[in-house]
């Protein structure tokens, strides 16, 4: 598919630099379509979330958490459960259980709340009127959350937030495509025509719109503000946002999820690593991604294997 290059801010749909003529500002046919998909999302209810994975993250949020309640709120919804069985296995690694609420129980209530968190976002990634942006979006989704996990093991565990915001970092561009799949192509701008312009502006829209999402989904206040501010120039270090800038860094250097720009060593600076450690996240990043089958190759870089580069990280955490 093509390039897709992401932009936007939280605060509005940024827009190309106006022209000027005859000393008044006029809007360029980009500002006129992603002020049109902003007011049309106004208008729209919304990425809403399945009642099944609502009921399941409301028992989650409990001060008591109850394994066998999240796993039969999930099982009213059989296209919810089974993924959710899998996805909880799969961040187990090890003592998987036979059944969700075993899985779930192993988990805990944060890792359960992430479980739940992921089949909601796969399936809301859906994109109908561009299936092949869809798949691209729950790929970049699962890759950027685990990948933000390994930044946070890296980091000492010190942002258990870090997994749910890089999962959800995207969920704009979904809404802004279900806010395009339900106007009639004659009431759009004839910009959205153009498949390319129509992605540029989604683009331009999807941090101001994930915003949205996130808060209506009720996520903590730092998911919510990783979502405003994942592409923001000045992110706080010790924030959950600057950990989500690091793993969309680090997936692109790895060409996961997109052609991005080469891995820029300042995201993960800004968090305060270097040496060793800056070598090792993508390392361990990429080991983690395939095993949880998000890429299928098998070597990474230079043509060493992954075993050799995740026992560096190994040592570096102090584990082998």
């Amino acid at each position: 598919m093509d390039t897709i290059r992401e932009s936007g801010t939280p605060e509005a749909c940024p827009t190309t630099t106006p022209v000027e003529s005859a000393g008044r500002t006029t809007p360029t046919p980009l500002d006129e379509a992603a002020q049109w998909l902003q007011e049309a999302a106004d208008a729209h209810p919304g990425l809403v979330l399945p009642p099944a994975a609502a009921r399941a993250l409301e028992l989650v949020a409990e001060s008591t958490f109850n394994p066998a309640a999240v796993a039969h709120a999930l099982q009213a919804d059989p296209a919810l459960a089974v993924p959710a069985l899998q996805k909880a296995n799969g961040l187990l690694f090890t003592c998987r259980g036979d059944n969700l609420e075993s899985a779930l129980r192993r988990l805990g209530a944060r890792g359960s709340r992430d479980v739940v968190l992921t089949v909601a976002t796969l399936r809301s990634l859906r994109v109908t009127t561009d299936p092949q942006l869809g798949q691209w979006l729950r790929q970049r989704a699962e890759a950027t959350a685990l990948t933000a996990s390994v930044i946070d093991l890296v980091l000492g565990s010190t942002r258990p937030d870090a997994y749910a915001a890089g999962l959800v970092h995207d969920l704009g561009w979904a809404l802004g495509h279900a806010v395009l799949a339900e106007q009639p192509a004659e009431s759009r701008p004839v910009l959205f025509a153009d498949a390319r312009l129509s992605r540029e502006v989604v683009s331009r829209c999807h941090v101001a719109l994930g915003t949205r999402v996130a808060a209506a989904w009720g996520l903590p206040g730092a998911v919510i503000d990783a979502v405003g501010e994942h592409h923001g120039s000045h992110v706080r270090g010790d924030s959950v946002a600057a950990v989500v800038r690091a793993a969309l860094a680090t997936i692109n250097s790895l060409g996961v999820g997109s052609e991005g720009p080469a891995f820029e060593i300042s995201a993960l600076a800004a968090l305060g690593l270097s040496g060793d450690a800056v070598a090792a996240v993508p390392t361990a990043a990429f080991g983690t991604l395939r095993r949880h089958g998000v890429v299928q190759d098998r070597r990474y870089d230079g043509g060493q294997t992954v075993g050799d580069r995740e026992r560096r990280l190994l040592r570096y955490l102090g584990s082998a």
